[in-house]
């Protein structure tokens, strides 16, 4: 464990009471995600977001894929889930703010770089169509690992990955021309589920050189 990462473990898990009858995995302050999801993502920048939207459009050309885009706004690579929260945000952002914000601003920007596309095998009927690295995007592996820690979460296979869309068809993984941008921030995201909406609800800048 890095120091900093101790640092801010107590004050996370003291974040606010836990609820009666809470999920043992959830951080204080959150419940399962129901209609409302908090999570911790990387966002494109201005330039890879429009390119991950063509690349799309033509996978769905391509391969006969008929799911609907979930387009510019709600690409993203999702670090951490935190659950539904079960007090207002307006109480949890400043909160979650002074444990992670001097955390994030320790971390050096890094790049992100995409060079694969196929189906993420799932047990629902549509499933997730995303984009991938060959090489594995190490400092997102890394980044997982220390907010692993930070939320007192069992280490557990990590694959960084950008949804495109979700559909029925599966296609095999093949290459694709190469998407990258330097993640500037980390997002905290609040995703309304089944509504389509993803608000930003705070942004974390990584130390830039």
């Amino acid at each position: 464990m890095l120091p900093h990462e101790q640092l801010y473990l107590n004050g996370f898990e003291n974040l606010v009471p836990p609820p009666t009858g809470s999920h043992p995995r959830q951080p204080n302050g959150f419940g399962p995600r129901s209609s409302t999801n908090l999570f911790f993502g990387i966002l494109p920048d201005e330039k890879a977001g429009p390119q991950i939207d063509e690349l799309a459009q033509t996978s769905c050309a391509t391969h006969g894929l008929s799911g609907k885009i979930l387009g510019i706004p709600r690409f993203h690579i999702s670090l951490h889930s935190l659950g539904a929260p079960l007090a207002p945000l307006a109480f949890l952002i400043p909160k979650l703010s002074e444990i992670f914000a001097p955390l994030v601003a320790a971390i050096s920007a890094f790049e992100v770089r995409f060079d694969r596309a196929l189906t993420f095998k799932t047990k629902s009927e549509e499933q997730p169509f995303v984009l991938r690295n060959s090489q594995h995007n190490h400092f997102l592996l890394n980044l997982y690992r220390v907010f692993g820690t930070v939320l007192n979460r069992p280490a557990k296979t990590f694959t960084p990955h950008v949804i495109l869309l979700y559909d029925r068809r599966e296609v095999g993984e093949h290459p694709i021309a190469p998407v990258s941008w330097v993640a500037k921030e980390l997002v905290l995201v609040h995703s309304l589920v089944g509504q389509g909406i993803h608000e930003h609800v705070a942004r974390f800048p990584f130390r830039l050189p």
